[in-house]
């Protein structure tokens, strides 16, 4: 149990320096937010939230009673309050709004540049009337690569989206037309 726990504080020591410094990446780029969605990955953060609520209780009464029965030992207590901790930090990440800008689309820190994007698919509205892009691009390794991202009812930061896609995104038709053309 203790390679495990040893092993998952490695992990998230290392996934929190990389989500650090692709933020500071991302922030050096300077980039101007044009839009926040507050609709996407909407339930993801709603589970974290409450999976690190129940976290932070169960913690504490779990070392509420390990203190009133006097088992409280040193690195149990460092165990508890450093799995406390890393939990609160993988939450942020996860927690964050996707940022479009004019760079691209920052989501869960990744940055997806719009050079890039390579087709973007505005799907009809669903059920409840959320609004649905595929955005289909290629990451570092040059692999292609699906995201979604969901909009709101209201039309605003669809439109922002939309109007910012096609300043940056040539359509696949048009360059396999100027492909045959040559």
């Amino acid at each position: 149990m203790k390679a495990f726990f040893l092993i998952a504080i490695a992990f998230a020591v290392i996934y929190t320096i990389s989500t650090v410094r692709k933020y500071i990446e991302y922030k050096k780029l300077s980039p101007t937010d044009i839009v926040a969605l507050t609709e996407d990955n909407k339930s993801i953060r709603y589970i974290c939230g409450v999976f690190l609520f129940f976290m932070i209780i169960t913690s504490g009464i779990a070392f509420r009673e390990a203190y009133n029965q006097g088992l409280v030992i040193k690195n149990e207590l460092l165990e508890l309050i450093l799995t406390l901790f890393f939990f609160a930090v993988l939450y942020i990440p996860l927690s964050s709004k996707t940022k479009v800008s004019n760079i691209g689309i920052y989501r869960n820190a990744n940055l997806i540049y719009w050079k890039n994007v390579v087709a973007i698919d505005f799907l009809k509205p669903d059920l409840k009337g959320r609004l649905r892009v595929r955005i289909l691009y290629k990451n570092n390794y040059n692999k292609q690569m699906t995201i979604e991202i969901v909009f709101k009812k209201k039309m605003d930061e669809y439109n922002a989206f939309k109007e910012l896609a096609d300043k940056n995104i040539i359509p696949i038709k048009e360059t396999k037309k100027k492909k045959n053309n040559k």
